[in-house]
């Protein structure tokens, strides 16, 4: 009598054990999926709006790139109207580098551009030859709007 009072304690505790992980689990779970859920909204790439109504477009003034235009929403056309894919580039080592970059035809051979800076050179006159930094007022290298750009010569 005593052993199957000890036994039905014993599985009622290991019940209430699986109980307490399966809340715990469930818990976790939710979390998780508000996590992901936050995660895509914060998502640079998703989160810039671009309306066409107040997009305007210059003739990028970066040398080389005469051919194509700068929109203020921080977007580049090609010289065919195409609007390039911006990319975050990688170093020679393989490493991903700070700055989104374009792949263009500069002197008719195929390069990359610092899209950031491509913009600042165009809507803020600046002189590609100054050593200059451009900082980003929200920290998203994505967006490149040029009221979100702020240029440092150095």
């Amino acid at each position: 009598m005593f052993k199957e009072k000890e036994i039905i304690k014993k599985l009622e505790d290991m019940s209430q054990l699986l109980l307490n992980h399966s809340i715990v689990l469930s818990e976790i779970k939710s979390d998780l999926t508000r996590l992901k859920a936050l995660w895509e909204i914060e998502d640079p790439k998703i989160n810039i709006d671009v309306s066409s109504k107040d997009e305007t477009w210059k003739t990028c003034k970066m040398p080389g790139m005469s051919k194509y235009k700068v929109s203020n929403y921080g977007r580049v056309k090609s010289p065919t109207g195409t609007i390039l894919t911006p990319a975050r580039g990688k170093t020679r080592k393989g490493e991903n580098r700070p700055d989104i970059r374009i792949n263009v035809k500069v002197y008719g051979k195929f390069t990359t551009r610092q899209l950031d800076k491509c913009v600042a050179i165009t809507y803020f006159d600046i002189d590609p030859k100054y050593d200059f930094s451009v900082l980003h007022k929200d920290n998203n290298p994505f967006n490149n709007k040029i009221d979100n750009l702020k240029v440092l010569i150095k």
